[in-house]
């Protein structure tokens, strides 16, 4: 077998490895809801008592179709109903999605009314579970209604599950399993090619350690984790987290593609327009730090696609121009851009599925920075492999060139001599 075909298989059984976590944690979430909930719906532009919400008649309540509700970018509140019955075990009321901005949960007992209020405007050590979603705990041969209020800026997506607290902790270890072996292998690329930079001071492995580092940081921010371990008292950044790092992300992309792919050799015209990419991300990125989030994301999101679109055009044009690499280049953008095409139809309500709203960019994305951690060798490898070259030809004509001077020098003592 081929050292091309080896790697490709190699590449393919790691994103398969990954996709079986994800799936798997995302069907074990599913089979594990230990009841069906009857929840109904409204929504409203206006804020409303939970007295006002009661007195609604059935009438206005929808029929949320499963337990996944999408509704996409919207500033209206959203209010959903259920009733649990007791159970003989201890219960979790899980919300699987950590960028709702304020969660008001109403819980009506027999004897009381309880209260919790959540969402990532709070402070994270306030949670009555601290995990990266939202849940609070239901303790064994407990009832009632619950009435669940929601609003954001981000994607509108409220998916709730009862779990039984064994089984709800251990999906949560799964999903762990997941996180940890893909966020190990952002590491190990960003230390490697950490490494490659002050090895060899090729700004190129610099660039794309940045780059790793601030994608590491945009999906820390999409799955809560970096509210949860790296900055939980810092609200700003967990509101802005997406934008910001988002913007970087395809920052450190566009001067990498530069520095890797040395356009200006070839076609200045798909240079410039890197440049342009770069001008626009920062642009996007003030955006994000300054304005709100329901701006700064669909500013994101109007440079994410296009942009991962003309990286793709650029190594089509290269593979065509016969650069080596560029295949792999090509293959590695088409499939981030296949990702965040996905993620961004799921943030915008049109396909409803968590497991490709949690999942599919972080698929793509290992998928991607494999590659492009591969390509980054082959072209070190290549150059160092052509000025090794160099350097024998100039040795080998360095050479000839004294061989040449000292038989000349030979001939003119001799001429000297009268020989």
């Amino acid at each position: 077998m081929s050292r091309w075909s080896s790697i490709v298989v190699f590449l393919v059984v790691i994103a398969a490895t990954i996709l079986w976590f994800a799936f798997s944690s995302l069907t074990m979430d599913q089979r594990r809801s230990s009841e069906i909930l009857d929840i109904k719906y409204f929504s409203t532009p206006a804020a409303l008592t939970l007295t006002d919400v009661e007195a609604r008649s059935d009438s206005d309540w929808q029929k949320l179709s499963g337990a996944r509700g999408s509704f996409g970018y919207t500033d209206e509140h959203y209010w959903l109903k259920f009733s649990i019955d007791e159970a003989d075990y201890d219960r979790i009321l899980y919300i699987a999605y950590p960028l709702l901005d304020a969660i008001h949960i109403y819980w009506r007992t027999r004897s009381e009314l309880v209260e919790y209020q959540l969402g990532d405007k709070q402070p994270y050590f306030e949670r009555p579970i601290l995990i990266s979603d939202f849940a609070i705990p239901i303790a064994e041969a407990q009832q009632g209604e619950f009435f669940i209020e929601v609003t954001t800026s981000s994607s509108m997506r409220v998916p709730v599950a009862l779990m039984s607290e064994t089984d709800f902790f251990d999906a949560k270890l799964q999903r762990r399993l997941i996180e940890g072996l893909y966020f190990g292998l952002l590491f190990c690329m960003t230390v490697y090619n950490l490494f490659g930079f002050l090895a060899s001071r090729e700004p190129e492995f610099g660039i794309y350690s940045l780059y790793t580092i601030f994608f590491g940081g945009l999906m820390l921010s999409l799955d809560g984790l970096g509210f949860r371990y790296l900055w939980p008292d810092w609200l700003y950044l967990q509101d802005k987290g997406i934008p910001i790092f988002g913007s970087l992300t395809l920052l450190m992309a566009a001067l990498f593609a530069y520095q890797l792919l040395r356009l200006k050799n070839y076609r200045r015209t798909l240079a410039r327009g890197l440049f342009i990419m770069a001008g626009l991300a920062i642009l996007s990125l003030a955006i994000g730090a300054f304005s709100s989030y329901q701006v700064g994301i669909h500013a994101l999101l109007a440079l994410a696609v296009p942009g991962c679109l003309y990286l793709l055009i650029i190594g089509v044009y290269l593979w065509k121009k016969g650069l080596v690499y560029a295949r792999m280049f090509t293959i590695a953008w088409g499939a981030l851009l296949l990702s965040v095409m996905v993620n961004s139809l799921g943030y915008l309500g049109i396909i409803d599925s968590m497991f490709i709203q949690r999942h599919a960019i972080m698929l793509g994305s290992a998928l991607e920075i494999l590659l492009l951690s591969w390509v980054l060798a082959v072209r070190y490898n290549e150059q160092r492999r052509e000025r090794l070259l160099a350097q024998q030809r100039y040795n080998e004509e360095l050479e000839t060139c004294r061989v040449a001077h000292l038989r000349a020098g030979n001939y003119l003592k001799r001429i000297t001599r009268g020989e």
